[in-house]
C-alpha cells in the first residue's frame, strides 16, 4: 500500500481519481459539519430570542413578573423592619 503511494509510476487514472474523490469527501464532510454546528447555534439563538420577546412583550407575563417582584419587595421590607424592630427592642428594654 505504501509502495503504491510512493511510486508514482504505478499510479493509474482510477487510483488518482479515487484519491481525489476521498479528499473531496473529507473536505465536504468538514464543511457540512461546520454548517451543521452553525445551524444549531442559530436555532438556539432564535429560540432564546423568542423566549426573551415573549417575556418582554406579553402583557400577562409582564404584569405577573411585576406582581411577583412587588410581593418579594414587600416581604423583604417586612423582614428588614422586623429585624430593626427587634434590634430596637433589645436596646430599649
Amino acid at each position: 500500500m505504501i509502495n503504491l503511494l510512493l511510486d508514482s509510476n504505478n499510479w493509474s487514472i482510477s487510483d488518482v481519481l479515487s484519491f481525489i474523490s476521498i479528499i473531496l469527501v473529507i473536505i465536504g464532510g468538514i464543511f457540512g459539519y461546520k454548517q451543521w454546528v452553525y445551524s444549531n447555534k442559530t436555532k438556539r439563538a432564535d429560540f432564546i430570542n423568542q423566549i426573551i420577546n415573549t417575556l418582554r412583550f406579553d402583557r400577562e407575563i409582564v404584569e405577573t413578573i411585576y406582581m411577583i417582584d412587588y410581593i418579594i419587595t414587600i416581604m423583604m421590607w417586612n423582614i428588614k423592619l422586623t429585624k430593626l424592630y427587634h434590634i430596637y427592642l433589645t436596646f430599649v428594654i
